[in-house]
């Protein structure tokens, strides 16, 4: 299971792009979580295969499935037009947040990997004792 990983810088440079870029008061909040909405998405749908390219993107048909705020399409607007993403045709490119998301995947998808691993050992260490106890 993947979780999302936020810097703690973050959300403080995301909302100071969303004011230099005058965004109404009115859709700050919702851009705000429409953005971290769709960076959890991200995580829950990435694999390290995916965020080895460099753009980190998503079907526009997905953001209705990657947020809940009521306002996601005009937040949507607003992301590209401040930044935060681009709009690349039929696709949004998360641009603010990119190196967390791919940091925090690879990171986990190792974690995954060493887990696995100790299991193996961990296995082949109680066979073993268990071949010599009856022995």
């Amino acid at each position: 299971m993947t979780y999302a990983k936020f810097g703690t810088e973050y959300f403080d440079q995301l909302v100071a792009m969303l004011l230099d870029a005058g965004v109404s008061e009115a859709l700050e909040d919702a851009c705000v979580r429409t953005a971290a909405e769709a960076q959890h998405y991200m995580f829950s749908r990435l694999g390290p295969r995916e965020v080895q390219r460099d753009a980190i993107n998503f079907p526009k048909r997905f953001l209705e499935k990657a947020s809940d705020s009521p306002l996601r399409d005009d937040a949507a607007k607003e992301l590209v037009r401040s930044g935060v993403w681009r709009d690349t045709g039929d696709r949004y490119e998360i641009i603010h947040g990119r190196r967390d998301i791919k940091s925090g995947i690879m990171a986990q998808h190792k974690k995954l990997e060493r887990d696995a691993r100790s299991q193996r050992a961990a296995r082949a260490r109680k066979r073993k004792e268990a071949a010599q106890e009856v022995s």
